[in-house]
């Protein structure tokens, strides 16, 4: 993750912003998955530093999309990866960045309607 926050300052191009945001939203959920014997509770469980960087990295690639996501073209890629970043999240992450993500999400739907992508 930290490659990847590092990197993602440098990805200008649309069909790249795309596979980043599908990619990290189907790893995301799988390693993330808070099912019986899943690897994440182990690694949750352990704490301390590891798991106080893994959330700061989290939220670093959060920002990143977010800030993707301000160009039209990449809004709807980005804004399901934002989505499933706030729902997977801890929740102080959540808490932290609902208001944003909610109220972009908000916007969108203003603008393009109640049909509009945001809804799905």
């Amino acid at each position: 993750l930290r490659a990847l926050s590092a990197a993602m300052g440098r990805i200008e191009r649309r069909v790249l912003r795309t596979e980043v945001c599908s990619s990290l939203d189907k790893q995301l959920r799988r390693l993330l998955a808070r099912t019986e014997g899943s690897a994440w509770f182990a690694f949750e469980a352990r704490g301390g530093k590891p798991l106080a960087e893994f959330w700061a990295l989290f939220g670093a690639i959060h920002a990143h999309v977010l800030r993707w996501a301000r160009k039209a073209r990449h809004a709807p890629f980005c804004f399901d990866l934002a989505a499933s970043m706030l729902c997977l999240g801890d929740p102080p992450f959540f808490v932290k960045q609902r208001k944003e993500v909610l109220g972009a999400l908000v916007a969108r739907i203003k603008k393009e309607g109640v049909g509009g992508r945001a809804m799905q």
